[in-house]
């Protein structure tokens, strides 16, 4: 479970990560072979710079074919 506020209305919510989805993160996270910060980005490009909130959705709708 985290907690982040959202962006455009700067309320608080709550995400929730299954089992599953953990185990996979997790070992997504080894494979760096280094230690992130708690706030460092996780997810990246094939650059490996940070998503943007512009470009994830771009890269996300070119994987699911729409």
């Amino acid at each position: 479970m985290f907690f982040v506020d959202r962006a455009k209305t700067g309320k608080a919510a709550i995400g929730a990560v299954g089992r599953r989805t953990e185990r996979l993160l997790e070992a997504c996270l080894d494979s760096f072979g280094v230690d992130l910060h708690d706030d460092a980005p996780i997810f990246r490009n094939r650059s490996r710079a940070p998503y943007s909130k512009d470009t994830l959705g771009d890269d996300f709708r070119a994987v699911r074919g729409g």
